[in-house]
């Protein structure tokens, strides 16, 4: 199974990119809830015009199992650049 994937960091970038869209989340609301270190998980993304994708995310918190549910609409450029596919084998600190 493959999965895609993103860092905080990469999650903070699609944020920035996402201000003034439809779907959109403040970066510093994204940096108080977001675990720094972990992984987030990508659950749909798709094409709402020009170079535009919406995308949900499962937002690692931390402390907790139970992920924060976003929507981000962000430029298919910023996706690309902050979004890896994932295999299951090549990330240990997903299995945290």
């Amino acid at each position: 199974m493959r999965a895609s994937i993103t860092t905080t960091g990469g999650l903070l970038k699609m944020a920035l990119d996402s201000k003034k869209r439809e779907r959109a989340v403040k970066p510093q609301d994204l940096l108080r809830m977001a675990d720094p270190l972990g992984n987030h998980l990508l659950t749909m993304s798709m094409s709402i015009g020009g170079n535009v994708l919406r995308t949900h995310w499962l937002v690692k918190l931390p402390k907790t199992n139970n992920p924060a549910s976003i929507w981000l609409d962000v430029s298919t450029e910023v996706f690309t650049e902050n979004v890896q596919a994932w295999s299951g084998s090549d990330s240990p600190a997903l299995d945290d």
